[in-house]
């Protein structure tokens, strides 16, 4: 390199582009894998230890590092399982605290699964988590929380339409609406997709009582 100076200043430029590379694309696959597992330590803290407030905190170190549509998916259901918690522990004392918290909790799984319906809006995954996310208050008559799922579920339907857990959430929703017909209806649609779907026969059984169909 010192007899040839020019040959020499390229293989220095090289070499450090050489370095930026390496490096940038470490720190990539570094950055992925460490966001991984924080993606598995918040599914093992809802799912194993009943944890919800520290899954929370591993999903959004995840979403730190690299936002995943799958992130925030769980993200949907463990901000509902806390809804649910803070309806479930309600009392008179600390009723109002319980209804911030519900709000709160409502949006924050409303957006989370918004974010990852923008993230990967080909995944019918992602339209389910929002659907979801709206038919758990659709039995509290929230305005606009029917139309909104009843579109989130249509949406994930037109990317799937072999999953009876689809129509199967249409049925729930009419029957929190005592709207038998149609559930029967969106239930028959699941049981057509899967004919041993449990679920499915369950509420379908449950819209037969109620319409005094014993038989």
């Amino acid at each position: 390199f010192r007899e040839r100076p020019r040959l020499g200043f390229v293989a220095v430029l090289a070499l450090a582009l050489v370095v930026v590379v390496s490096a940038v694309s470490l720190y990539g696959v570094g950055t992925v894998f460490a966001s991984n597992v924080r993606f598995e330590q918040a599914s093992r803290a809802a799912q194993v230890d009943g944890n919800l407030d520290k899954s929370v905190q591993y999903i959004d170190a995840a979403n730190a590092l690299n936002p995943e549509d799958r992130y925030y998916r769980l993200a949907t259901l463990t901000h509902l399982a806390r809804m649910n918690a803070a309806v479930n522990t309600a009392t008179a004392a600390n009723r109002d605290d319980a209804q911030k918290i519900f709000q709160t909790e409502l949006g924050a799984a409303v957006e989370s699964g918004l974010t990852a319906a923008k993230l990967n809006p080909s995944d019918y995954r992602n339209w389910q988590a929002v659907g979801t996310a709206y038919q758990s208050v659709v039995p509290l008559n929230i305005q606009g929380a029917y139309e909104s799922a009843v579109a989130s579920f249509n949406r994930a339907a037109v990317l799937n339409n072999q999953m009876p857990a689809l129509p199967l959430a249409r049925a729930q929703m009419e029957v929190s609406r005592s709207n038998n017909d149609a559930a029967r209806t969106y239930v028959e649609q699941a049981i057509a997709l899967k004919e041993d779907y449990n679920p499915a026969l369950l509420l379908l059984a449950q819209v037969e009582l109620t319409s005094g169909n014993l038989k």
